[in-house]
């Protein structure tokens, strides 16, 4: 995520990533279009344990005067998504594929209303590693892919 890179440090942009919520599919929040983070923070939540994430995704309810009660980490996204499922909670995450969203997993992911912040998501770089013929080629293939749409289904 750009948030997590020096501004000096090149970077190209692939699509912005708004966090979703992972709503188990039990939840009376499953029969609303969006849910606000009012909404989610006395629920259950499960954290994504990753470098970074703890301060990003509670931040994101300090920032609107909330505290989630997280009761549940984890470093994987597979055991997130089976927790959920499991309803021990809901979770946050930037990155939603169809299945997340169709409902048909034990878990629904569905917008945050009061939520503006989408993360820049790419690639970094180093300015030396950009003279390497294959480091163009991926930083090139990865340019056409954001311009095509190709990680639309990701974040709609």
């Amino acid at each position: 995520y750009r948030r997590l890179t020096p501004e000096s440090q090149p970077f190209v942009p692939m699509f912005r990533a708004k966090p979703m919520a992972l709503i188990p599919d039990t939840s009376p929040l499953v029969k609303q279009d969006e849910v606000t983070l009012a909404d989610l923070a006395d629920e259950p939540m499960i954290l994504l344990d990753l470098p970074g994430t703890h301060a990003y995704f509670c931040g994101i309810f300090e920032d609107a005067g909330l505290r989630p009660n997280v009761v549940h980490t984890t470093k994987s996204s597979s055991v997130l998504r089976g927790l959920v499922a499991a309803q021990f909670g809901y979770a946050l995450m930037n990155i939603c594929g169809p299945n997340d969203r169709s409902g048909d997993e034990g878990y629904i992911a569905k917008p945050i209303s009061d939520l503006s912040d989408a993360p820049q998501f790419g690639v970094t770089y180093t300015v030396a590693a950009q003279r390497s013929s294959m480091v163009k080629s991926v930083l090139n293939t990865c340019r056409d892919i954001a311009a095509k749409g190709g990680f639309d289904h990701l974040i709609e």
